[in-house]
């Protein structure tokens, strides 16, 4: 009987150590992750106000940044079988001259702008123009562009 209540008292007391064990564990796991909030809280506190102050510095010391918002693109508008003969300065007069009705609201040619030549094939090439966003409008409307 004695050795019963030994073993019964062993288990027991087994048990309530591992039940502490985990409890302990626990809050030392919780006041772990606390004190590293705390600490990157502050860290990252600190480490913004440094950044906002060298931003600041250096758009007062460097007269070449300015700060701007992004512009949005311009549309764009494919001209297929541009002839090689025809240079890319006439490209946009000649678009411009063969289709007035477009142009009749006081655009000018300034309001196309040719980016880049997407193929070149012996005698053709493909030219990519970008336009104001009313012109472009315009040019879907009528469905096509005289260029010839």
């Amino acid at each position: 009987m004695n050795h019963e209540l030994r073993e019964r008292a062993k288990n027991a007391l087994g048990e309530l150590k591992i039940a502490i064990t985990k409890s302990v564990e626990r809050l030392q796991s919780i006041n772990y992750r606390k004190a590293c909030e705390e600490s990157l809280a502050a860290l990252q506190g600190h480490l913004t106000l440094k950044w906002n102050k060298l931003k600041k510095n250096e758009l007062k010391t460097n007269r070449l940044l300015q700060s701007a918002e992004p512009k949005g693109k311009n549309p764009a508008l494919l001209v297929k079988n541009v002839p090689n003969e025809i240079d890319n300065n006439e490209i946009v007069n000649i678009i411009f001259d063969q289709n007035r009705d477009i142009f009749a609201d006081g655009e000018r040619s300034k309001d196309i702008n040719l980016k880049f030549t997407l193929k070149k094939f012996p005698n053709t090439r493909h030219v990519v123009c970008e336009l104001s966003p009313n012109l472009h409008q315009k040019c879907l409307s009528s469905v096509y562009l005289r260029f010839e």
